[in-house]
């Protein structure tokens, strides 16, 4: 027997309010956390660590702070804004009393002396949120109501993690960066193809070969499937080649903080014509074993292009993806309009075990918590589900597990966005 969504949906906040109770209560005396860090924190609670914060658990975990810190619950006063700021008149002296800050009259460096702190961090965004070691004479100039005393290198290690790489950066020290795209040499890479109907003669009979109704039923059953080897290593190199022309994309988009660390998504102005034969042939190919979506979508890619145009989403929605050392991509959704495809892929153009390892790719059933993770190699083509549309009873979020090392890839998007 189902139970009624009310009953449901109060359960849903009572665990999100013990969730958050309990990431406050685990903030240490004399140290501040960011809100964003206390969501983090109870999504790990929530059992759902791997998710990225997104408008729905920004506002369903606000909520159930703004509550608890109004009702002054257990930790209230160590939580403040982004930028240090506090939300309360009173949190401050309460702050000082911890030693989380200095006391009235009191330097950053006298406190930093007494309280025997490694490094001292700042929230405050002018100053780059960085962190410098307790003995620094450059943490005189800091605002005092903005420093954060850090302990060890362990304990700013797991500042910056929690914050997904946005609080504290030790000068000097290395961090999560985004690696350049860097292409092989041009002995290396094949010939571009002059247009579109060359690269669909190319790709179309390998996704034809490789998307079946096993692996049709796969993607059904857990929310993603391998297709291997669609493209070949001289083809990957010639995508690199393209990502590294300086005129190619029109947007960039850092994933530091919500969406995780150490990545970043590089919107195409024009997708190369080998990536658009892969959207365009795997379009045609769902529609054949799912007719239902070319009724609701369009039977053809240029209906689907219609649709979008008419919904306000014209541009492209293609991405390159870089991702360095320690990167990371939480789980989250990609909609890029009203016009939501449930469907999207992900083209891998490394080298697993030569330029990366770690970094796979996972789709995460959000009503069963069910985890499908593709440790997917240069060539091969991921195809997922992307929302609650794909399958019935089911709502699906992806990301990309921590790399170790320099991973490229292109992600696939079928609609286009505004």
């Amino acid at each position: 027997m189902k139970r009624p969504a009310a009953t449901q949906r109060r359960q849903g906040a009572t665990a999100a309010g013990d969730a958050v109770a309990a990431a406050m209560e685990e903030i240490p005396r004399g140290q501040t956390r960011s809100k964003m860090e206390v969501f983090r924190k109870a999504l790990q609670h929530l059992g759902r660590g791997d998710e990225g914060i997104d408008t729905g658990v920004r506002a369903r975990l606000g909520f159930e702070l703004k509550r608890l810190c109004q009702s002054r619950a257990a930790g209230w006063h160590r939580v403040v804004a982004s930028d240090g700021a506090f939300g309360a008149e009173e949190q401050l002296s309460l702050l000082q009393k911890e030693g989380a800050r200095p006391r009235p009259g009191e330097s950053v460096a006298s406190w930093a002396q007494r309280c025997d702190v490694a490094f001292v961090g700042t929230y405050r965004s002018a100053l780059q949120r960085a962190c410098r070691a307790g003995k620094d004479p450059g943490i005189a100039k800091w605002p005092a109501w903005s420093v954060e005393p850090i302990k060890s290198k362990a304990h700013l290690k797991e500042r910056l993690l929690l914050s997904g790489g946005k609080l504290f950066h030790l000068e000097g020290a290395r961090t999560c960066s985004v690696p350049a795209f860097q292409a092989p040499p041009p002995s290396r890479c094949s010939a571009k193809p002059k247009s579109l109907q060359d690269a669909l003669k190319i790709v179309a009979p390998r996704l034809k070969k490789a998307f079946n109704s096993k692996q049709m039923q796969e993607l059904r059953d857990t929310g993603a499937t391998r297709l291997r080897r669609i493209l070949h290593s001289q083809e990957c190199a010639q995508l690199l080649q393209y990502a590294e022309e300086a005129n190619a994309f029109d947007e960039v988009r850092r994933l530091d903080g919500e969406a995780g660390q150490g990545g970043a998504y590089y919107f195409c102005k024009q997708p190369p014509h080998l990536v658009e034969a892969i959207r365009t042939s795997l379009y045609a190919q769902l529609l054949e074993q799912l007719p239902e979506l070319g009724e609701r979508y369009g039977a053809t890619m240029a209906q689907l292009e219609r649709r979008c145009a008419e919904a306000g989403q014209k541009r492209c929605a293609t991405i390159f993806l870089a991702f360095g050392e320690g990167g990371l991509n939480l789980a989250h959704q990609d909609p890029y309009g009203k016009l939501f495809f449930p469907y999207q892929a992900m083209l891998m153009l490394s080298r697993r075990g030569k330029d990366f390892n770690g970094g796979e790719f996972f789709v995460k059933n959000m009503k069963t918590g069910k985890v499908a993770q593709v440790a997917a190699d240069q060539g091969d083509v991921t195809l997922f589900a992307a929302n609650s549309a794909a399958v019935r009873g089911a709502d699906f979020k992806h990301g990309v597990r921590e790399v170790k090392g320099e991973r490229f890839s292109v992600g696939i998007v079928f609609n286009r966005r505004k």
